[in-house]
C-alpha cells in the first residue's frame, strides 16, 4: 500500500507538470513523434498532401509469413507434443492522418491466419481441421504534441496503441504489461515484444531527450478481470553520451476495479486466507476456561503493485565514428520486475504450498539478461537472451481464466519434474532491399504456443515450453511499404 501511495504521489506530480506544460505553453499542436512500438517501418509510404489545408494522408502496410516447429513441448494435463508444425500469416494496413501539422490519427486493422492445434476430433463440425481467421485492431489512436515544433514538451496518445518501453528486448522481458500479479504469470507471443494498451499515454522528453517519462492510464483488455484500470509511471535516463541507459517504473495493476466483486472475489471456499490467528479464552459453566482458535478472514485480490528496473550498456558510445558495427551491436541489457510487491501471509497452519502462494517476494521476480552480438552492418540483430525466475509455481493462469480467483492452480508444474525456471532465446534478423526482412529464432520462453483462443477441451492455460528439453524454432519473412 505504501508503494501505491508513492505511485499516486508521483502521478500527481507528473500531472502537475503536464498541467503546467499544457496551459503555460503556446497552443502549438504538432504531430505525435512517438515511434511505433513494433519494428521500424521499412520502405516508403503512399499518400497525398494538401499544402493549402496542411493535411497529409499516408498509407503503410506490411505482411508476414511465419513458420516453424514446436520441437518439444507440453499441453493439457502435461501431454507431450513433438515435432509439431506451426505457421501463421499476418496482414496489416495503417492509415496515418495529419491535419494542419497539429493533430495526428492512426487507424490500423490487422488480419491473422492460423492453425489450431491439437485438432479436436470430437468436434462434430470439425472446425479445427481447417485454418482459422481473425480480424482485429492493431492500433487506432489520436495523438497530439504540445509545445515548440522543434522540441515538443510532451506528446499525448488516446486510444488503442502499441507500447514498448525496452527497445532492446526481442523476446524475454517487457514484463510490465506482459505479466500479471496475484497470480503471477508471464505471457509472450513470438516476435511481438510489446503490448497493446487501451487508454491514455502522456510522454515527455527533457534535456535533449536524456530524460524520458511516460504516464499511462489503461483499461485492461487481456488479463482477467478485464476493463479494470491501471496507473503506470515509467522513466529512463540516457547517461554518458548513450553509454548507459537506466530505467524503471511502478504500476498499480487493477488499481481501479470496474467490478470490485470480480477483482476481489468474496468466496470463502476458494479465495479466503487467514490473518491475525489467535487463541481466545472464555470462561465456561464449570468454572474453568475454554480455548478456541480465532482468526480474521480476508480475500486474495488481483490488485497488485509492479516495480520494474532495467539497464543497457552500449560501448559504441565511445567510437561512434566506427563503421564496423551496426546500431544494435554490442549492447548489453537487462530487466527485472516484481510481480506484486506486497507479501501476503496466510496464517493457516496447513503447510501446503498452494495455501501460501504469495509469502516470498523473491519468487515473484523474473530477471532477464541479453546481449547483441556483432552483425557488422550486415545482420540487423543477433541477440541472445536468458531469463531466470525462481518460481515454484507453473507459469499458468488456469484459476484466473477458468475459476476466476487470484490463486495459482498448481505448483511445480505437472508430473514429477519441476517447471524449468531458466528460459533462453536466440533471435537473428536481417533486412534487405529496404522493404523486406527475415527473422530466425530458437527459444524456450514464456509462449503459450498451443491454441488457447477457445474454451474447448484443447485449451491449455500453461506455457508450452516447461521443461529443460522443451524448445521451438521459427522462421519469418515480412514485407512492408
Amino acid at each position: 500500500m505504501k508503494l501505491l501511495k508513492s505511485l499516486m504521489t508521483v502521478s500527481a506530480m507528473v500531472c502537475c507538470v503536464v498541467y503546467g506544460a499544457v496551459f503555460g505553453q503556446d497552443d502549438s499542436l504538432v504531430p505525435d513523434p512517438v515511434k511505433s512500438a513494433t519494428t521500424e517501418k521499412s520502405g516508403t509510404s503512399t499518400g497525398v498532401k494538401n499544402d493549402d489545408q496542411g493535411l497529409s494522408f499516408k498509407i503503410h502496410g506490411w505482411g508476414s509469413f511465419e513458420l516453424g516447429q514446436l520441437y518439444n513441448g507440453h499441453g493439457p494435463v502435461d501431454r507431450q507434443f513433438q515435432h509439431v508444425w506451426r505457421q501463421r500469416v499476418y496482414s496489416n494496413l495503417e492509415a496515418d492522418l495529419t491535419i494542419n501539422d497539429r493533430y495526428h490519427m492512426v487507424i490500423s486493422p490487422e488480419l491473422r491466419l492460423y492453425y489450431p492445434y491439437p485438432i479436436n476430433l470430437t468436434d462434430p463440425m470439425e472446425r479445427d481441421l481447417k485454418a482459422k481467421y481473425d480480424a482485429y485492431l492493431n492500433e487506432t489512436y489520436f495523438g497530439v504534441n504540445i509545445g515548440d515544433l522543434a522540441n515538443p514538451v510532451m506528446s499525448v496518445k488516446v486510444g488503442y496503441f502499441k507500447y514498448k518501453y525496452n527497445p532492446d528486448v526481442r523476446d524475454l522481458g517487457e514484463y510490465m504489461f506482459r505479466s500479471q500479479c496475484y497470480p503471477d504469470y508471464i505471457y509472450n507471443i513470438f516476435d511481438q515484444a510489446y503490448a497493446r494498451l487501451l487508454g491514455v499515454q502522456v510522454s515527455s522528453d527533457l534535456f535533449d531527450s536524456l530524460w524520458h517519462q511516460d504516464l499511462i492510464i489503461n483499461s485492461e483488455t487481456f488479463f482477467y478481470p478485464r476493463e479494470d484500470f491501471a496507473l503506470t509511471y515509467l522513466t529512463s535516463l540516457n547517461l554518458f553520451k548513450g553509454f548507459l541507459t537506466i530505467g524503471g517504473g511502478i504500476s498499480g495493476s487493477h488499481l481501479f476495479p470496474v467490478d470490485p466483486n470480480l477483482t476481489t472475489p468474496q468466496d470463502a471456499s476458494t479465495n479466503m486466507y487467514q490473518k491475525n490467528r489467535r487463541l481466545v479464552v472464555t470462561p465456561n459453566a464449570a468454572g474453568g476456561n475454554d480455548t478456541a482458535v480465532a482468526f480474521d478472514s480476508t480475500y486474495y485480490s488481483f490488485t497488485g503493485t509492479k516495480v520494474m528496473g532495467r539497464f543497457c550498456i552500449d560501448p559504441k558510445a565511445f567510437f561512434r565514428d566506427s563503421k564496423l558495427f551496426g546500431p544494435n551491436d554490442l549492447r548489453l541489457y537487462g530487466e527485472f520486475c516484481v510481480l506484486g510487491w506486497d507479501n501476503i501471509v496466510n496464517e493457516d497452519p496447513d503447510t501446503s504450498l498452494l495455501k501460501h502462494p504469495y509469502e516470498n517476494r523473491n519468487q515473484r521476480i523474473p530477471f532477464m539478461l541479453g546481449f547483441n552480438f556483432p552483425g557488422f552492418n550486415f545482420i540487423d540483430v543477433i541477440s541472445a537472451e536468458v531469463q531466470f525466475w525462481d518460481n515454484p509455481f507453473a507459469n499458468e493462469f488456469y484459476d484466473a481464466r477458468k475459476v476466476y480467483v487470484p490463486q495459482h492452480y498448481n505448483s511445480n508444474g505437472w508430473g514429477p519434474d519441476l517447471n524449468e525456471n531458466t528460459k533462453w532465446s536466440i533471435y537473428i534478423k536481417k533486412s534487405f532491399m529496404g522493404h523486406f526482412a527475415a527473422t530466425l529464432a530458437f527459444a524456450r520462453d514464456n509462449v503459450f504456443d498451443l491454441d488457447e483462443t477457445d474454451y474447448g477441451p484443447n485449451v491449455d492455460f500453461e506455457e508450452t515450453y516447461r521443461y529443460h528439453s522443451d524448445w521451438y524454432w521459427r522462421f519469418k519473412v515480412e514485407g512492408s511499404f
